[in-house]
């Protein structure tokens, strides 16, 4: 798991070269295209979410129960009742915060790859992100193959292609 802080495009060495600004793009139009899948996550996580926190709820109760009457009894004038109540709806609620969270990264790290993958050369899998096309068309340097962007279903854009005006020298 990545720190919340960190880009998350960054743990790709495919996207080192490039400005955050096209990282973002590219990372944008990952997950444009992975909609549906995300949409399952959160559909599948919520009632996941719900169940954990019944379940933490329930086993505090049922392990810790008897630990509070005890602690009650020991020392009447303290509110241990309230004090078990806060740490175990914290845990509750923050076990299955930490959980999607935890899924949510994973989901995307698998969409960014996948993107990185739809950007290699069908014939030797050599990145051809940042590579320059002209009219539509990128030459692979690794096999010399020319492809037409539009053939597998891509664009200047999606490949970080420099732009038009970065091809006059």
């Amino acid at each position: 798991m990545r720190l919340p802080v960190s880009k998350v495009y960054r743990a790709f060495p495919e996207l080192d070269r490039f400005e955050d600004v096209r990282c973002e793009s590219f990372v944008a139009a990952a997950t444009r295209a992975e909609r549906g899948t995300n949409t399952l996550l959160t559909v599948a996580l919520v009632p996941w979410s719900v169940g954990a926190f019944v379940a933490i709820m329930a086993a505090g109760l049922l392990f810790l129960g008897p630990m509070l009457r005890r602690l009650e009894r020991s020392n009447a004038d303290f509110g241990w009742g309230a004090v078990l109540l806060v740490v175990m709806g914290t845990v509750a609620t923050m076990a299955p915060a930490l959980s999607w969270l935890m899924a949510r990264d994973v989901w995307l790290r698998r969409a960014i790859a996948r993107r990185i993958g739809t950007c290699a050369c069908p014939a030797c899998h050599y990145s051809m992100l940042g590579l320059r096309a002209e009219n539509e068309r990128v030459t692979c340097p690794e096999c010399g193959k020319c492809h037409e962007l539009g053939t597998l279903g891509l664009t200047a854009a999606d490949i970080l292609a420099p732009p038009e005006a970065a091809l006059v020298t």
